[in-house]
Protein backbone atom coordinates (compact mmCIF):
# COMPACT_ATOMS: atom_id res chain seq x y z
CA UNK A 1 0.00 0.00 0.00
CA UNK A 2 3.20 2.34 -0.34
CA UNK A 3 2.20 3.64 -3.94
CA UNK A 4 1.59 7.27 -3.46
CA UNK A 5 -1.80 6.50 -5.60
CA UNK A 6 -3.04 3.69 -3.43
CA UNK A 7 -2.41 5.38 -0.57
CA UNK A 8 -4.52 8.70 -2.69
CA UNK A 9 -7.33 6.33 -3.04
CA UNK A 10 -7.47 5.08 0.27
CA UNK A 11 -7.41 8.66 1.87
CA UNK A 12 -10.06 9.72 -0.53
CA UNK A 13 -12.70 6.71 0.08
CA UNK A 14 -11.39 6.90 4.20
CA UNK A 15 -13.06 10.60 3.73
CA UNK A 16 -15.93 9.07 1.86
CA UNK A 17 -16.24 6.39 5.09
CA UNK A 18 -16.46 9.83 7.05
CA UNK A 19 -19.06 11.71 5.05
CA UNK A 20 -21.13 8.03 5.25
CA UNK A 21 -21.32 8.23 8.83
CA UNK A 22 -18.35 5.16 8.77
CA UNK A 23 -16.41 7.05 11.23
CA UNK A 24 -14.68 3.28 13.33
CA UNK A 25 -13.91 2.22 9.34
CA UNK A 26 -12.84 5.65 8.17
CA UNK A 27 -10.46 6.01 11.45
CA UNK A 28 -8.49 2.94 10.60
CA UNK A 29 -7.93 3.28 7.35
CA UNK A 30 -7.28 6.71 7.30
CA UNK A 31 -5.01 6.61 10.63
CA UNK A 32 -2.95 3.58 8.85
CA UNK A 33 -2.53 5.72 5.94
CA UNK A 34 -1.55 8.25 7.67
CA UNK A 35 1.35 6.32 9.42
CA UNK A 36 2.59 5.30 5.73
CA UNK A 37 2.74 8.60 4.16
CA UNK A 38 4.52 10.29 7.60
CA UNK A 39 7.09 7.36 6.77
CA UNK A 40 7.34 7.55 2.97
CA UNK A 41 6.56 11.10 2.16
CA UNK A 42 7.35 13.00 5.47
CA UNK A 43 5.07 15.19 7.50
CA UNK A 44 4.76 18.21 5.46
CA UNK A 45 3.96 16.62 2.14
CA UNK A 46 0.01 17.66 0.97
CA UNK A 47 -0.85 14.09 1.00
CA UNK A 48 -0.10 13.44 4.70
CA UNK A 49 -1.45 17.23 5.41
CA UNK A 50 -4.51 16.07 3.77
CA UNK A 51 -4.85 12.78 5.49
CA UNK A 52 -4.32 14.44 8.62
CA UNK A 53 -7.44 16.40 7.87
CA UNK A 54 -9.76 13.34 6.76
CA UNK A 55 -8.58 11.94 10.63
CA UNK A 56 -8.94 15.40 12.46
CA UNK A 57 -12.61 15.71 10.62
CA UNK A 58 -13.13 11.97 11.70
CA UNK A 59 -12.08 12.48 15.30
CA UNK A 60 -14.22 15.50 15.41
CA UNK A 61 -17.40 13.41 14.18
CA UNK A 62 -16.93 10.70 16.94
CA UNK A 63 -16.48 13.35 19.62
CA UNK A 64 -12.76 12.92 20.67
CA UNK A 65 -11.93 16.25 20.65
CA UNK A 66 -8.59 16.33 22.45
CA UNK A 67 -7.20 14.11 19.99
CA UNK A 68 -8.74 15.74 16.84
CA UNK A 69 -7.41 19.21 18.02
CA UNK A 70 -4.24 17.96 18.33
CA UNK A 71 -3.71 16.51 14.85
CA UNK A 72 -5.99 19.43 13.10
CA UNK A 73 -3.79 22.02 15.01
CA UNK A 74 -0.13 20.03 14.01
CA UNK A 75 -1.42 20.23 10.06
CA UNK A 76 -2.80 23.61 10.33
CA UNK A 77 0.99 24.53 12.26
CA UNK A 78 2.43 23.08 9.53
CA UNK A 79 0.47 24.44 6.57
CA UNK A 80 1.05 27.86 8.30
CA UNK A 81 4.69 27.20 8.10
CA UNK A 82 4.86 25.76 4.49
CA UNK A 83 2.38 27.65 2.82
CA UNK A 84 1.68 30.64 4.53
CA UNK A 85 -1.28 32.14 6.05
CA UNK A 86 -2.85 33.42 2.75
CA UNK A 87 -2.62 29.87 0.91
CA UNK A 88 -6.15 27.89 0.29
CA UNK A 89 -5.07 24.63 1.88
CA UNK A 90 -4.03 26.76 5.23
CA UNK A 91 -7.30 28.24 5.32
CA UNK A 92 -9.34 25.19 4.87
CA UNK A 93 -7.14 23.83 7.94
CA UNK A 94 -8.12 26.93 9.68
CA UNK A 95 -11.86 25.94 9.17
CA UNK A 96 -11.77 22.74 9.98
CA UNK A 97 -10.05 23.86 13.52
CA UNK A 98 -13.57 25.90 13.63
CA UNK A 99 -15.77 23.43 12.91
CA UNK A 100 -13.89 21.15 15.60
CA UNK A 101 -14.37 24.64 17.92
CA UNK A 102 -18.40 24.80 16.70
CA UNK A 103 -18.64 21.19 18.15
CA UNK A 104 -17.21 22.03 21.26
CA UNK A 105 -19.23 24.47 21.83
CA UNK A 106 -16.24 26.58 21.81
CA UNK A 107 -18.02 30.02 20.27
CA UNK A 108 -15.05 32.53 20.50
CA UNK A 109 -12.50 30.17 19.35
CA UNK A 110 -14.51 28.52 16.70
CA UNK A 111 -15.68 31.95 14.98
CA UNK A 112 -12.06 33.62 14.87
CA UNK A 113 -10.42 30.42 13.06
CA UNK A 114 -13.71 30.59 10.74
CA UNK A 115 -12.78 34.59 10.17
CA UNK A 116 -9.17 33.70 9.62
CA UNK A 117 -10.24 30.83 7.22
CA UNK A 118 -12.47 33.23 4.92
CA UNK A 119 -9.61 36.08 5.51
CA UNK A 120 -6.92 34.15 4.07
CA UNK A 121 -7.98 32.20 0.82
CA UNK A 122 -10.95 29.65 1.72
CA UNK A 123 -12.12 28.59 -1.45
CA UNK A 124 -15.06 29.84 -3.01
CA UNK A 125 -17.61 26.71 -2.61
CA UNK A 126 -16.64 26.30 0.88
CA UNK A 127 -17.47 30.41 1.84
CA UNK A 128 -20.72 29.26 0.05
CA UNK A 129 -21.10 25.71 1.79
CA UNK A 130 -20.53 27.90 5.57
CA UNK A 131 -24.19 28.46 5.69
CA UNK A 132 -25.46 24.80 5.55
CA UNK A 133 -22.46 23.02 6.79
CA UNK A 134 -24.13 20.70 9.86
CA UNK A 135 -20.63 21.25 11.74
CA UNK A 136 -21.23 24.84 12.42
CA UNK A 137 -25.04 24.86 13.17
CA UNK A 138 -24.29 25.45 16.91
CA UNK A 139 -22.98 28.68 15.51
CA UNK A 140 -26.38 29.31 13.55
CA UNK A 141 -28.37 32.86 14.75
CA UNK A 142 -25.05 34.27 16.86
CA UNK A 143 -24.85 37.51 15.29
CA UNK A 144 -20.70 37.57 14.68
CA UNK A 145 -21.70 34.22 12.65
CA UNK A 146 -24.32 35.70 10.30
CA UNK A 147 -22.13 38.89 9.94
CA UNK A 148 -19.17 35.85 8.56
CA UNK A 149 -21.53 34.28 6.46
CA UNK A 150 -22.14 37.52 4.57
CA UNK A 151 -18.27 38.32 4.21
CA UNK A 152 -17.83 34.67 3.04
CA UNK A 153 -20.60 35.33 0.90
CA UNK A 154 -18.73 38.46 -0.42
CA UNK A 155 -15.24 37.01 -0.93
CA UNK A 156 -16.94 34.09 -2.57
CA UNK A 157 -18.75 36.80 -5.29
CA UNK A 158 -15.74 38.38 -5.59
CA UNK A 159 -12.98 35.59 -6.27
CA UNK A 160 -12.23 34.98 -9.65
CA UNK A 161 -12.02 30.80 -8.78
Amino acid sequence: MEHRSTLVTAGNLADVLRHEGKNSEAQSLIQETLEIERRTLGNEHSDTLNSMEVLGQVLTAQGLYAEADKILREAYDTRLRVLGKDHHDTAGSAYDLGALYAAEGKKAEALAMLTSAVDHGLLPKKDLDMGTDPELKSLKGDPAFEALLADARRHAGSSPN
